[in-house]
């Protein structure tokens, strides 16, 4: 984040905590209810997209594994027929 939109954050928080006459015990609760909230809805939906990359991943490098082993044998068994003559 650059400097601009930095400082602009921080002069957008002292307004809003300026403002409002006092901040109670109860508008810092339900403040941190709601951000917990919204980082568990986020945890509850990344969590699934990063497995199924991860899965997906692992997926392709053993699909290329066995076409590495597939393209060996066949290539064993063409070099086979070429010295023995077939």
């Amino acid at each position: 984040m650059n400097r601009k939109a930095g400082m602009i954050v921080l002069i957008t928080f002292v307004f809003i905590f300026v403002w409002q006459p006092r901040l109670t015990m109860y508008s810092v609760e339900e403040a941190l209810t709601v951000m917990g909230g919204i980082a568990a809805l986020l945890i509850l939906l990344l969590l699934p997209v990063i497995a199924f990359l991860l899965l997906w991943h692992g997926v392709r490098f053993v699909f290329l594994r066995l076409r590495g082993v597939f393209d060996f044998i066949v290539s064993v068994r063409d070099r086979q027929r070429v010295l023995h003559g077939r």
